[in-house]
């Protein structure tokens, strides 16, 4: 018989009849559970991570941008324009700037009242300070229009329509 066959032996400098399985599984258990404990502590803790993170809002970097040119309406002060100094007129221009580019442009300019009501509508218009629909608003020309024989009902006055997205509502 070899040396490795007969019981109680000594094996590579360790006696079998002292490392019995069990004795091995419990000599090793504080480890693993060590190990077990890391691995469920690090996946506790990436869950966590990952799903009580807030997405964070993008940051800079915030630079200004150059414009040579309004496309919706010319410089500013809107004052030189009201008085004649048109400059380059845009076709994008609102119909208000290329109505008073029209005037100037045809020899017909406007009076210093005219050139303040002109400046007051696009300042109004630029800082959007225009009331929500009012229901008085359509009333003189519903009044205005029941004055005229032969017409049909007027259509009810909605300032808000349906669009292709369902549940979204665009003011007219």
């Amino acid at each position: 018989m070899n040396d490795h066959s007969v019981p109680g032996s000594i094996t590579n400098g360790v006696n079998s009849h002292t490392l019995s399985p069990a004795k091995i599984i419990r000599e090793k258990r504080p480890v693993m559970f060590r190990k077990i404990c890391r691995s469920t502590f690090a996946l506790v803790l990436a869950m966590l991570l990952l799903f009580t993170a807030r997405p964070a809002g993008a940051c800079g970097p915030f630079s200004l941008d150059a414009v040579f040119t309004f496309t919706a309406h010319p410089e500013f002060p809107l004052e030189k324009f009201a008085s004649g100094e048109i400059g380059i007129v845009q076709p994008s221009f609102a119909r208000s700037y290329l109505f008073v580019s029209y005037r100037y442009l045809s020899g017909n300019g406007f009076n210093q009242p005219e050139q303040k009501a002109l400046v007051s509508l696009w300042n109004d218009r630029l800082n959007n300070s225009w009331p929500d629909f009012d229901e008085e608003f359509p009333k003189p020309w519903l009044s205005a229009r029941e004055k005229i024989a032969g017409l049909t009902p007027a259509p009810k006055i909605a300032p808000y329509r349906r669009r292709e997205k369902p549940n979204s509502t665009k003011a007219i």
